[in-house]
């Protein structure tokens, strides 16, 4: 089987969430010890908690955040604040001394980082059981200003390499949620969101980490640089998109998040760059946004742009900048919350009974 069957043969695996659950829960909360509509936003959350598992009493008893990291070659043209540090990030995470670490240990949540081409020695890394080394290359993409990123074959197997990390861990959590380490992977995110949403690249650039006015200039001309030399436009396919201007984690993202809606597993959403991922999901696989939730919204305009297009309120708003995953732990505190209050409120029958 191609590369291309074993994708479309997961996206067929994708079904729309039953909607018949959506009435149950409804009817289940006016039971319940609740003024009508009092989950407010978080109704959703329900809704699909109960879809997924078929339970009116869901139990998420496992969750774990999976963080794609690469390199990109365009942080060559100066587009980050940082020097080319992914490396060190990723050892920061495994080595527990991160803000990701901290949260995810509070929300009782694991923590593992897939390798999709990080540039430096990570060595030391192999041995913990946290860590995926499935690099499509040790330098990550090439400077998309001169060249193709990537080759349209290395560009499916980096998704098909997202979808079977999904497939493998889907038989030990209930919940997945996504986040990413990699500079310049903005700069691949902001390209592709402006031609996907056909938008001017000012407006999905953002600043990211350190990053005066200057530099954003820059670095909205370089993405900029980058969509005219390789002539892209809305109407080209996800796979061009990427393979021009996309990156490994990016692309690995995509299959994440096809292959948790293939297990009917609910997959959060971190910022920018996983939403900007999302966006290319439900493009090749519009069922898929059934899955997805929201962790939270930065502070950043393009951000709140892609939860526009992608339809998704986010649960928390507090203009966090962290990135790196650190936006799923708190979400999967109100996911918890959610499923406990569907399985330990008491309805009003039974609460009128224990005043008799």
């Amino acid at each position: 089987m191609s590369a291309i069957e074993s994708l479309n043969n997961y996206i067929s695996k994708v079904k729309p969430l039953d909607l018949s659950w959506q009435t149950k829960v409804e009817v289940y909360l006016d039971k319940l010890a609740l003024p009508h509509g009092g989950l407010g936003d978080l109704m959703h959350v329900a809704t699909q908690l109960v879809s997924t598992s078929k339970n009116l009493a869901p139990q998420v008893s496992s969750k774990c955040v999976v963080i794609m990291a690469a390199d990109h070659g365009v942080a060559e043209e100066g587009v980050s604040s940082l020097p080319r540090v992914t490396d060190t990030l990723v050892k920061t995470i495994l080595n527990g001394g991160a803000a990701v670490n901290i949260l995810a240990n509070e929300a009782k949540c694991d923590l593992k980082v897939v390798d999709m081409g990080v540039a430096g020695s990570l060595k030391s890394c192999i041995q913990d059981d946290n860590f995926f080394s499935k690099y499509i290359n040790k330098t990550g993409t090439a400077n998309f200003t001169k060249g193709p990123a990537m080759s349209r074959e290395d560009c499916l197997t980096s998704i098909l390499t997202g979808v079977e990390v999904a497939e493998g861990l889907s038989h030990r959590y209930d919940v997945f949620g996504v986040g990413d380490v990699g500079i310049g992977n903005t700069t691949s995110a902001a390209a592709i969101a402006s031609v996907l949403l056909d938008l001017e690249v000012e407006k999905v650039t953002i600043y990211g980490s350190g990053m005066t006015k200057d530099h954003w200039m820059h670095k909205c001309e370089v993405v900029k640089k980058a969509i005219d030399f390789h002539d892209l436009s809305s109407k080209d396919s996800v796979l061009k998109i990427l393979t021009a201007v996309g990156g490994y984690e990016i692309a690995a993202t995509i299959g994440m998040i096809i292959g948790a809606a293939a297990r009917q597993r609910l997959l959060i959403l971190d910022s920018f760059t996983s939403g900007v991922a999302a966006l290319c999901a439900i493009k090749i696989c519009p069922e898929i946004s059934d899955y997805l939730i929201a962790s939270h919204q930065t502070s950043e305009p393009g951000h709140e742009i892609v939860l526009h297009y992608l339809k998704k309120k986010p649960l928390l708003k507090l203009n966090i900048g962290i990135a790196q995953g650190a936006g799923v732990p708190l979400a999967f505190n109100l996911i918890d919350n959610t499923a406990a209050l569907l399985r330990h409120l008491n309805t009003t029958e039974e609460l009128m009974a224990k005043e008799e």
